[in-house]
């Protein structure tokens, strides 16, 4: 079978067997395989290319996906699969990428935690679930959430304070609504009940009298 590249649109190269297209790659990966345009090679021969070309596609993506954020062992992993790479080449890319240095499962979920508890108010709880979705490993996420906890009650007050109290009218309506919002953000509805009490929230205004 005779192999020929075509160069295609900006740095791609077509690749053919026999005249029919079978892939594309980079002009990069092509210039640095050791093959040339018009060789002769075996079936077996282009099935271990192609293998090569998929991994070097797949470890692109895994780059362009940890340069826009950092992202978990697994979850870097459940991307590329769902991005259509197989399972076992997802996660040797994965695994490449902790061997690099440039996936760290603690580092990352301590800056997700702080992140979480900073920019949107989670507990302790809310972010060690949080972390265990993204892939981090319990007793990590755990240990991540851990080390920021804090007094809830003085962090429920700084949300009340900032994000709750200007709009806040006293009914049970606007009660309800509060109380579930910190739920959802993971905190105990004791403790949000003190943190409202102790800010003057939790007492209902009174219904004016209907006539």
């Amino acid at each position: 079978m005779i192999l020929t590249a075509q160069q295609g649109r900006g740095p791609k190269i077509h690749i053919l067997l026999d005249g029919e297209y079978r892939l594309t790659t980079s002009q990069s990966f092509w210039s640095a395989c050791g093959l040339c345009s018009g060789m002769e090679i075996s079936e077996a021969e282009f099935d271990s290319f192609a293998g090569l070309v998929e991994a070097d596609k797949a470890r692109h993506k895994a780059l362009r996906l940890l340069e826009a954020r950092d992202h978990s062992e697994r979850e870097l992993k459940e991307k590329l699969a769902r991005g259509g790479f197989d399972r076992e080449l997802a996660q040797a890319v994965a695994a490449r990428m902790v061997e690099l240095g440039l996936i760290n499962d603690e580092a990352y979920a301590q800056r997700l935690a702080e992140e979480l508890f900073r920019r949107k108010g989670y507990s302790p709880a809310r972010i060690e679930q949080e972390l265990v979705l993204r892939g981090v490993a319990r007793d990590t996420a755990y240990e991540a959430a851990r080390a920021i906890e804090g007094d809830p009650l003085e962090r429920l007050a700084a949300l009340l304070e900032s994000k709750y109290a200007p709009s806040y009218k006293g009914t049970e309506r606007d009660r309800r609504r509060v109380v579930h919002a910190l739920q959802r953000l993971g905190y105990s509805f004791s403790d949000i009940r003190r943190a409202m009490e102790e800010h003057g929230m939790w007492q209902i205004a009174r219904e004016p009298e209907e006539w």
